[in-house]
């Protein structure tokens, strides 16, 4: 039997690994088509892309592996229907229950790892991308600085200018950056906007902590509003500041970067903490779920080929694994009550796998037999 279930890891590891790697190849190859429109706009470089795609690859590997799985094993238990392998190794001892046993055995140990992977490393891999996303926006606007001339963007509440640029758009001389700043509470709209206005000898792009920075050496801040005498001037030697692009002045709280930790007190009072918790509870879950519903579906009649009845499985675990993604939007968008939640959902997979289990080992539902 250690011989039997050796060979049988061996099947589905390899198995579902190359089917990962399709899967996620698909899915790499959908964005690149994006981020390589992106670079030919200057707005990404070819080494921000490798990184990118590097943080990337993981996330969709753990997201990607029920499905992988599934299939997986559906390819390897009906390669072994068909080719009668399967026979020899149930005379051999091997019974369904075993099978059963053992995929259930293998299945959780991959949930272990997937659901270690979602809940703990995913969230500081979704940081890192977010980060370099951040990066090569703020690079995308140093590299449209021209020298000499006064540039606005965002309908005027942001104002650049330098003197002197380097080829490479890292360093700048005689600089000037003005931003709007958002009102501030109890200020009134009549008294006008404030400004932040800092100018300096010379500039120079720093990256630190993950984060892109402008160091501007010998210069001074003011602040306040334009044409009234309440403001402040700072003269300072060195200061540091990020430029502000989309994606900084948008950026909203996104709990896909929350560790789990901090995620659990909320998880269940509020709509966007209690999605984003079961949903990572749920990518593990569809990982156990799926290992076990491929087991009697895999059972093919060699005369009829391997393919011929997994068709409509595939369709419905495609249709389970994107209705998970939609119930997590209706949690965060409060379309469903956070005690119902995704569990709905495995509710009718532990059904299905019941049903269709007990089918193929030969129980008895309400006078029904295979």
């Amino acid at each position: 039997m250690k011989i039997i279930y050796r060979y049988l890891i061996k099947e589905i590891l390899v198995t579902s690994i190359m089917v990962l790697l399709i899967l996620v190849f698909i899915l790499i190859c959908g964005q690149l088509m994006q981020y390589l429109s992106a670079i030919a706009k200057g707005q990404l470089t070819l080494g921000l892309l490798f990184k990118i795609l590097s943080v990337q690859m993981p996330i969709l590997f753990s997201l990607l592996s029920p499905l992988g799985l599934f299939i997986g094993i559906l390819l390897v238990y009906s390669r072994l229907y068909s080719q009668s392998e399967m026979v020899v190794m149930f005379a051999g001892g091997l019974s369904k229950l075993a099978l059963l046993r053992f995929t259930l055995i293998f299945s959780l140990i991959v949930a272990l790892i997937v659901g270690f992977m979602v809940s703990f490393v995913n969230p500081n891999l979704e940081k890192q991308r977010e980060q370099l996303l951040f990066q090569a926006a703020s690079t995308m606007l140093t590299q449209k600085i021209l020298p000499g001339k006064f540039q606005s963007i965002d309908g005027g509440s942001q104002v650049y200018y330098a003197g002197s640029v380097s080829r490479d758009h890292k360093d700048m001389r005689n600089i000037f950056f003005a931003r709007k700043l958002p009102p501030a509470r109890g200020r009134h709209h009549s008294e006008g906007a404030s400004w932040s206005i800092i100018v300096a000898q010379d500039t120079h792009q720093q990256q630190k902590d993950g984060k892109h920075f402008l160091v501007a050496e010998n210069g001074y801040r003011y602040q306040g509003v334009p044409g009234s005498q309440d403001y402040q001037i700072t003269h300072y030697k060195s200061y540091g500041f990020q430029l502000q692009t989309g994606l900084n002045r948008k950026k909203k709280e996104n709990v896909r970067m929350m560790s789990t930790i901090k995620l659990l007190p909320k998880a269940f009072s509020v709509n966007n903490y209690a999605g984003e918790f079961q949903w990572r509870l749920s990518v593990p879950i569809a990982v156990l779920l799926l290992g076990l519903f491929a087991v009697p579906l895999s059972e093919v009649n060699p005369r009829k080929g391997r393919f011929a009845n997994l068709f409509a499985p595939l369709l419905f675990v495609i249709l389970y694994i994107n209705m998970l993604y939609i119930s997590v939007n209706w949690i965060s968008e409060g379309v469903v009550p956070i005690i119902v939640g995704i569990w709905w959902l495995h509710l009718i997979m532990i059904l299905s796998i019941i049903i269709v289990t007990g089918r193929w080992l030969g129980w008895r539902f309400l006078g029904w037999r295979r």
